[in-house]
């Protein structure tokens, strides 16, 4: 991918720990990655219980921010280059409907649904 824009696509679920993708974001903005988040649906029902947390906080830390059900965002082209996707926080369950490309319902966001 030499001379290709270096991105990575950050997700955050709604498991507990919502913090790791907030302070991962946080150390991006200090190099030259350029982020684009995915904020499940799940993760902003969950965000009350996170401290400090509030989605619009989270927005701002990326430099891209995309809506969990778009499928026309342009991470979801196969033509799209990013360096790799972190999803954090990632439940077993999530975890496992990523490697399998499968998802629950269109009512709960659990893997990347984008």
């Amino acid at each position: 991918m030499k001379g290709a824009p270096r991105r990575l696509i950050v997700g955050i679920t709604g498991a507990p720990g919502i913090t790791y993708g907030v302070r991962l974001l946080d150390l991006l903005r200090r190099t030259k990655i350029e982020t684009h988040l995915i904020l499940t649906n799940a993760a902003q029902i969950g965000l009350p219980r996170e401290p400090g947390s509030k989605a619009t906080e989270i927005y701002e830390r990326a430099d891209f921010v995309h809506p969990a059900k778009d499928i026309a965002a342009p991470i979801s082209s196969g033509s799209f280059q990013a360096i790799g996707v972190v999803v954090a926080p990632c439940s077993v369950k999530t975890l496992a409907e990523i490697a399998t490309g499968t998802t629950g319902t269109g009512d709960r966001i659990g893997a990347l649904e984008h």
